[in-house]
């Protein structure tokens, strides 16, 4: 068993294996901290804080988790959490940050495909930063997209129409210009 323990797999940094850093996700006050980066963490990260206070899930599912920043707001709360992402890297460090930092978390990470459906819902599912991935670089359509993401909850799906599309505020949209099909009305109305 100790040679098992002493084993050390090399790691391998994808595109999003780094998106958040080790202080971010650690951070006991990151639900409300201003002084992280704005872009990855601020924006969004107090709206999902109080979302997830307002909706008091008993099971939350984090689709396309990342390094799973909300997820770990959730467990901080005492939510059960399944975090999942397809890239496995994010994933493992996720599950590294969990093991080391977090006592009796009640968290299950797994590396899985967004596009698979569900069949054990939480209350709360969360896509962030996803529907324009699904959308514009593997071409599937709203309708699919709000479909698969749906059968991840039974009760609230918090998801976000990216206006940019893969683009930033700071780069404008990506592709330029956008497909026909991707506007606001279109998403919500799927």
């Amino acid at each position: 068993m100790n040679r098992l323990k002493k084993i050390r797999f090399p790691v391998i940094q994808t595109t999003w294996s780094d998106y958040y850093s080790e202080q971010a996700l650690c951070n006991k006050q990151i639900e409300t901290s201003s002084d992280l980066d704005p872009y990855k963490v601020h924006i969004r990260t107090p709206l999902i804080n109080e979302a997830i206070e307002r909706f008091k899930p008993n099971k939350m599912i984090d689709i396309g988790c990342n390094a799973g920043l909300y997820s770990l707001i959730a467990v901080k709360k005492g939510i059960q959490v399944l975090a999942f992402d397809f890239d496995e890297e994010a994933v493992d460090k996720l599950y590294a940050t969990v093991k080391t930092h977090y006592k009796d978390p009640c968290i299950s990470t797994a590396v899985k495909d967004v596009k698979q459906e569900c069949s054990h819902p939480g209350d709360l599912a969360l896509a962030l930063a996803l529907t324009h991935h699904l959308s514009l670089s593997q071409r599937f359509p709203f309708s699919f997209v709000t479909q698969v993401l749906s059968s991840y909850t039974s009760n609230v799906l918090i998801t976000e129409f990216m206006p940019n599309g893969l683009g930033t505020g700071k780069t404008g949209p990506v592709p330029d210009p956008l497909p026909e099909h991707y506007t606001l009305q279109n998403f919500t109305d799927a």
